[in-house]
């Protein structure tokens, strides 16, 4: 009976080797595509908004290139970033991110770490809103909220849930107004996404996000619920 354990044992030892060494080639492949898309986008970061490569790779958590949404919560993009003439003042004027149509109560996720800096209600304007701080001069901005899930002071991490898809504030229905700001000044969100302006649409901009989801799940794995409260 001893043998017939040792035995078992030795085989069970075996199997889950086996297991280790599979898992840990399929991990290492994946790590190999991921730091192949993290160089491409290092690249097009440092020609955007004049990153240095380590000041990419330092800061690579803070910079907002994940997804505020879920990619089969966006029904679309609703507004873009540049002038426009607003659908409710009916005045030309900049329109400093870009808005994603979505379902009422959606989940809404922080694009990078960082520390909630404000919570805030407008009512002719933003509505429920919160503002991220992040490294190397990012800010993140996420406009007319439903509810809000943060406080002033959270620590957050990419993919933490902040609050839900609303249409508070001047708004003409549910989106979500989002913005990401480089040394106090707004910038594209679809910076990451282009290497010159020629490149840019919003199509190649969800094919990074999808991109990203698949190598090791980074730029698309979603906390449920929010780990900053302290």
């Amino acid at each position: 009976m001893k043998k017939v354990l040792t035995m078992l044992f030795l085989l069970f030892g075996l199997y889950t080797s086996n297991v280790s060494t599979a898992t840990m080639m399929e991990i290492d492949q994946a790590l190999i595509e991921y730091i192949n898309k993290r160089n491409d986008l290092i690249e097009v970061l440092s020609i955007n908004t004049g990153e240095t490569a380590n000041e990419a790779y330092l800061h690579w958590d803070s910079i907002p290139i994940h997804s505020p949404m879920n990619m089969s919560d966006i029904s679309r993009l609703s507004s873009d970033y540049g002038y426009r003439k607003h659908p409710i003042l009916k005045v030309r004027a900049m329109h400093n991110g870009i808005d994603l149509a979505g379902s009422l109560g959606a989940d809404i996720y922080s694009t990078a770490d960082g520390i909630v800096t404000k919570v805030a209600y407008h009512p002719f304007g933003y509505g429920n809103f919160v503002l991220i701080k992040h490294a190397n001069g990012y800010e993140t901005r996420y406009a007319h909220l439903n509810e809000i899930n943060v406080r002033e002071g959270d620590k957050v991490k990419r993919g933490d849930q902040i609050g839900f898809l609303g249409t508070t504030g001047l708004s003409t229905g549910p989106h979500l107004h989002y913005e990401v700001i480089k040394n106090d000044n707004p910038i594209d969100p679809l910076f990451f996404s282009y290497k010159v302006k020629e490149e840019r649409s919003f199509k190649e901009y969800q094919n990074v996000l999808i991109a990203l989801e698949q190598t090791r799940r980074l730029g698309m794995y979603h906390h449920r619920n929010v780990t900053g409260h302290f």
